[in-house]
């Protein structure tokens, strides 16, 4: 029973340092844009804006356990006014920033609160221009951490079977603290106003590696080092809306957390503003909503889970006031000048091209200061016209003056001349009268005696193809694209003419296979001459069953002699 009792308390205990370890050095907010001191020390030097941020999260954990982490933030930045020689303000400009944090979180089993740690962090960040509008911020954050665990609010076997609480491990309350160093740095560039528009930052968290042992339990455990990538770029900003996709990794050897989104605000007026921003972990989405009245701030947001293992909600809020430091610059003072009595007065003058008005300005004496165009009227005239060379065609514009003198000649299109429309200029083209190719310059190709048997074989393999109805001379729709690649070779070669041959097999009446492929022959030659062929070109005859290809007592022998035939006449 003894041993029964000390292991109780013992997983009890661990089951809090665990969880509140873990937590402690991983602290973070959702709305990580209102939270620096935790993102990067970097950030407190990365805009002019005064800040007093109070945080709020509670989170429910799994075994009964629950985890609530308040935290108030100052942020303060470091701006240095430059003076002219008569001591008036020019410019301002800022160098660094300093933060200071406050934080508490307390893992609590049940109603009551077990283990609780509180940290104070002191912030430095020093700010360099890289160029211009680009920045880099150099921070560094020391941390104190104290650890405190409250037995009473645990109930242990013993408690449970009314024998005591005897055990040293649990005997009374105890507490623990180290410190942690953390350091980071940023680059950024500033809009407007001061702010941040577009950043990358990168930050080490526990680079002291403290022991985090509570009350010297077991073996010497350091925190591992931790990072923390942050950025953001501005893709969209009006003067009021502005669109920010952002994003935040927190890693170390014991954890691995990502928010990945997108930051917006709308400006109602100069007052009031809204924001909104919603991001993706590896757990849960993330929404928030946030509303800013002058220098006042109010933000709130909530996880909602997309796993099996859901917590529920994870409430959190955020209250502030900001207020952006720095002022106007003031106006160097000018000495006085001696205003001089000067006189103006406008002339006009003209050209066979322009009217011009001019002003004059002349001191005192009558000596002329200066002398400006103030107006300058065209008076030239436009005139489109047109010109022919033997080889080619122009279209211009005469620019003429008052006078009606061309003073200028401007060519707007210069093109070769092509009678037969074949896209073989003129100059370029042997039989400029009649429609060729290019490849043949400008002359109508024919087929030659080189080319006539590939030409042959592919007239063939499509004219066999070409099928009809049953008994019919109506050419199927399955044919069409056989007739028309036949149809591109008549076109291609305009000098040569072609034989339409239509044959049958020896079924049936001789006389009646005679016509009938008579008639496909001329449904066939119709449509070339339909599509554009001339008639002259094209000479049909059927030849019925008189003229086979192959034997007819076969079935696959009288199906390849129902066929047509077109073919090359030389």
């Amino acid at each position: 029973m003894k041993k029964i009792q000390i292991f109780s308390y013992i997983y009890i205990l661990g089951m809090l340092l665990s969880v509140g370890v873990a937590k402690a050095q991983n602290q973070q907010y959702a709305q990580f844009h209102h939270s620096p001191l935790l993102t990067n020390p970097a950030m407190v030097a990365s805009d002019n804006d005064l800040k007093a941020l109070f945080h709020y999260r509670h989170e429910n954990l799994s075994n009964g356990f629950s985890y609530s982490n308040p935290m108030l933030s100052v942020v303060y930045p470091l701006i240095t006014q430059q003076l002219d020689a008569n001591g008036q303000v020019t410019a301002k400009k800022r160098w660094g920033g300093v933060g200071l944090g406050l934080m508490q979180d307390q893992t609590a089993a049940g109603n009551g609160g077990a283990l609780q740690t509180l940290g104070f962090s002191g912030t430095y960040a020093h700010n360099l221009q890289l160029a211009d509008n680009h920045f880099i911020s150099f921070g560094a954050q020391g941390t104190y951490y104290r650890k405190s665990l409250n037995s009473s609010n645990l109930t242990t076997a013993s408690q449970i079977l009314n024998t005591g609480n005897q055990e040293a491990l649990l005997a009374n309350d105890g507490a623990n603290g180290y410190f942690s160093l953390g350091l980071g740095a940023m680059w950024y560039q500033s809009n407007a106003i001061g702010g941040v528009k577009n950043y990358f930052s990168v930050s080490a968290n526990h680079l002291n590696q403290p022991n985090y042992n509570f009350r010297d339990i077991g073996n010497t455990n350091r925190l591992p080092y931790g990072w923390v990538f942050s950025g953001g770029y501005e893709v969209w900003n009006n003067g009021t809306i502005s669109i920010q996709p952002n994003f935040r990794w927190t890693y170390n050897e014991n954890d691995n957390q990502f928010n990945i989104g997108a930051l917006g605000h709308y400006a109602l007026n100069s007052n009031h503003h809204l924001g909104a921003g919603v991001w993706a972990t590896r757990k849960a989405f993330v929404g928030s909503i946030e509303y800013t009245y002058k220098n006042l701030l109010i933000g709130i947001s909530s996880d909602l889970s997309y796993v099996s293992e859901s917590r529920g909600t994870v409430p959190e809020i955020v209250i502030g006031y900001r207020k952006t430091l720095g002022g106007r610059k003031k106006k160097k003072k000018e000495p006085k000048k001696v205003v001089q009595q000067n006189t103006e007065e406008t002339i006009t003058s003209e050209t066979p091209t322009a009217k011009y008005t001019i002003k004059i300005v002349k001191d005192a004496a009558g000596n002329v200061i200066s002398r400006d165009t103030i107006k300058t009227e065209s008076l030239t005239t436009e005139e489109l016209t047109s010109s022919e060379t033997p080889t080619h065609s122009y279209k211009i514009k005469l620019i003429k003056d008052k006078n009606g003198n061309v003073v200028r000649r401007d060519t707007l299109e210069a093109k070769m001349k092509d009678k037969d429309g074949d896209g073989v200029a003129d100059v370029n083209d042997n039989c400029p009268d009649e429609a060729g190719t290019l490849a043949n310059k400008g002359c109508p190709e024919t087929i030659s005696k080189a080319k006539l048997s590939d030409i042959q074989k592919e007239l063939a393999r499509h004219a066999h193809s070409l099928h009809f109805a049953s008994g019919k001379t109506t050419i199927n729709d399955e044919s069409i694209p056989d007739l028309k690649a036949i149809l591109a070779i008549m076109k291609k070669y305009p000098k040569n003419k072609f034989n339409i041959e239509g044959h049958s097999d020896n079924v049936g009446n001789a006389a009646n296979n005679l016509r009938l492929s008579q008639q496909r022959a001329n449904s066939v030659r119709q449509y070339f001459v339909n599509n554009g062929i001339a008639a002259s070109r094209l000479i049909a005859k059927g030849y019925g069953q008189t003229r086979p290809e192959v034997s007819n007592a076969t079935a696959a022998g009288r199906k390849k002699n129902r066929r047509i035939e077109v073919l090359v006449v030389q």
